[in-house]
């Protein structure tokens, strides 16, 4: 394999990388935000029983 096919490789596997990195992020994000929904949504169920 001569330099440029390897340079070329390296650089879309970088590529790759980095975007794996970026969907796993945003996949953690969304997850995070859903489970801050379900605790506020736990918290005011709770506050509701606790008024009652």
């Amino acid at each position: 394999m001569d330099f440029t096919t390897s340079m070329l490789c390296s650089a879309v596997s970088t590529i790759l990388v980095a975007c794996f990195m970026v969907y796993g992020a945003i996949k953690t994000k969304q997850e995070t935000d859903a489970r801050i929904a379900l605790i506020d949504r736990e918290l005011q169920r709770r506050a509701e029983q606790a008024a009652e």
